[in-house]
Order: structure tokens, then sequence, then C-alpha cells
């Protein structure tokens, strides 16, 4: 699977502050050949008004605009690195959703240093 950044994943992804992965949803945010860098996405702890500047809260239809099952939270504050070859399947892109929406993932990525402009 080729991926590219933006894309939904389901992809293993440090459990805690352990070594231990558990496969979940998360953002592709960069590819390079032998590394992928992911952003968390979790349905638990869901705040769509003003939770921390680095979430961005998603409703059940955005949610599943992008693959997702239920409402959930994109945490930019929190990344993990995989190997290409560990991300099981694409679920879908962000870009489906609404562009305020977009909006708010640029400002929490610039937030959480993730953007360099």
């Amino acid at each position: 699977m080729e991926l590219k950044g933006g894309e939904v994943v389901l992809a293993p992804f440090r459990y805690a502050e352990t070594e231990d992965k558990k496969l979940r949803p998360a953002l592709v945010w960069e590819v390079t050949p032998v590394a992928v860098l992911l952003v968390y996405i979790s349905s638990q702890h869901v705040c769509h008004d003003g939770g921390y500047q680095t979430e961005v809260g998603l409703d059940h239809h955005e949610a599943k605009a992008i693959g997702l099952i239920k409402s959930s939270r994109i945490d930019f504050g929190k990344t993990d690195v995989c190997l290409p070859g560990d991300v099981r399947k694409l679920l879908g892109h962000i870009q489906k959703l609404p562009r305020r929406k977009l909006w708010e993932c640029k400002e929490a990525a610039k937030k959480a240093g993730l953007l360099r402009f």
C-alpha cells in the first residue's frame, strides 16, 4: 500500500508510555521510504468545544466522513512512528472533513509543532 499524508489508517500505535503497540485509527502525517509519522485518533474523551489546543473533536458525521465508526478526537500532540509495511488498512482521508474542521486541524497541528510555516 502506498501511503500519503492525510490518510486515515489502521496502524500500530504505542500504547501509553510502554513499548507495547495497539492497532488503532491514526492520521498519516508524513511518509518517508522507511517510516510513517502517525497522529493519534481516539473515540475516548471526545470534547467538541474547547478541549486541548492540540486536539480536534469530530462529531459522528465528521468521523464517518473520514472512515471512523463513531465520534472521535484527533490529538496532534500525540504522535508515533511505524514502518510503512505495518499499516494495516486505509479507512479514509482527512480532506473529507468540512473546511472549518480542516482549519481547526491546521491550527491544532501548528500548536503541536507539526507545521513549520
